[in-house]
């Protein structure tokens, strides 16, 4: 008993359940999958609010600046680099840029995931040298941190997934 208590306590504190109205209703705006959003933000903060990056990126899902002001831009709000401490704002403009990426990549969500991580740019030029498969999937990810990145977010989308019950 002692065992199945302490791995329960294990899931909780590795795999937190927070913000979940905010993430059911962005996820319904931006037409995502909440296990995808929570997975997102446990991988890039552990739902640290004011996690920063050595790259710049802030917040809960650790968007970069220039992507954010990009974001704001597009979704015609304002944009303030501190604002994406703010955990609503943070989310929204984090939500929308991963939709974006899913209509770009027509919901492959190897190429939206490698896209996030490592960047746009990147993505394309590798899937430009031919590392892709029939399906347009991007392999042969040349980079040990995006390969990493999408391992963990298996591992979120299961637990989030199966035991939280996100759809």
């Amino acid at each position: 008993m002692a065992i199945i208590a302490i791995s329960i306590a294990l899931i909780f504190l590795f795999f937190p359940k927070k913000y979940e109205s905010e993430i059911d209703a962005l996820a319904l705006k931006y037409n995502l999958s909440p296990y995808l959003i929570a997975s997102v933000i446990n991988i890039e903060s552990g739902y640290d609010e004011r996690a920063l990056s050595d790259a710049g990126a802030m917040g809960l899902m650790q968007i970069l600046p220039s992507t954010a002001e990009d974001c704001a831009s597009r979704l015609d709000i304002d944009y303030n680099k501190e604002d994406l401490y703010s955990s609503q704002y943070n989310m929204e403009i984090g939500c929308y840029y991963i939709n974006y990426l899913m209509e770009m990549f027509e919901g492959n969500i190897t190429n939206v995931l490698a896209s996030y991580n490592w960047g746009l740019g990147n993505v394309k030029s590798w899937m430009n040298e031919g590392n892709i498969d029939e399906n347009g999937t991007i392999i042969n990810i040349p980079v040990k941190e995006t390969r990493d990145y999408l391992k963990k977010f298996n591992i979120n989308r299961f637990v989030y997934k199966n035991l939280y019950g996100y759809n």
